[in-house]
């Protein structure tokens, strides 16, 4: 099976074992891409990806243009013939599973800031495994998330992704107050 890691935080970046991945025609497909990744704890249904990413089209228009992307993207994501599909796709449903050999930058930034939120820890500012944790979050945060990415003809994919930025934005600013006060209340050191 391959190896797919995408980064999300800033721009669009994937790599299929850890060479770029670049062959995205269109942007619609690297949408997708990053839509199914983001929502992969459940089936996304054919006909709502389709109105996500081709509301202006007729339905039958849209379901077609959706058959050809995911066509398009599960060629890119083979890899080569004989490895495992990474998308899962029915009659009705598309899935990105949720699999070990797929990474997220997402995912991992979020893990970083709920293992610090979770643990249980006298004082942040003495607990190294969450100051660590802190930082690796910031540093995986390039930027915005899908930083310069528009898709003017989709308002809801562009909600949807506004909604992805506030968040990543807001857990971003947390990660960065949470360092500053560490910052502040370690003692000075003699020069």
């Amino acid at each position: 099976m391959p190896h797919l890691a995408l980064h999300l935080l800033g721009p669009f970046e994937v790599k299929l074992n850890q060479e770029p991945l670049v062959r995205f025609d269109y942007d619609k497909l690297r949408a997708l891409l990053a839509y199914l990744a983001l929502e992969a704890q459940a089936p996304q249904r054919r006909d709502a990806l389709a109105g996500l990413l081709w509301p202006e089209r007729p339905e039958d228009a849209a379901r077609h243009s959706l058959r050809q992307a995911l066509s398009n993207l599960r060629r890119l994501l083979q890899g080569d013939a004989h490895t495992t599909p990474l998308l899962d796709v029915t009659r009705e449903t598309v899935q990105f599973p949720d699999s070990s050999q797929v990474w997220l930058d997402v995912r991992l930034f979020d893990s970083l800031l709920d293992a610090c939120s979770n643990h249980d820890h006298l004082s942040l500012e003495t607990c190294t495994t969450c100051v660590d944790r802190l930082q690796q979050a910031v540093d995986l945060y390039r930027g915005e998330f899908l930083e310069g990415f528009f898709l003017d003809d989709s308002s809801a994919f562009e909600e949807w992704m506004e909604k992805k930025r506030r968040h990543y934005d807001r857990r971003m600013l947390g990660a960065l107050h949470a360092l500053s006060l560490i910052h502040i209340s370690e003692p000075t050191r003699p020069s």
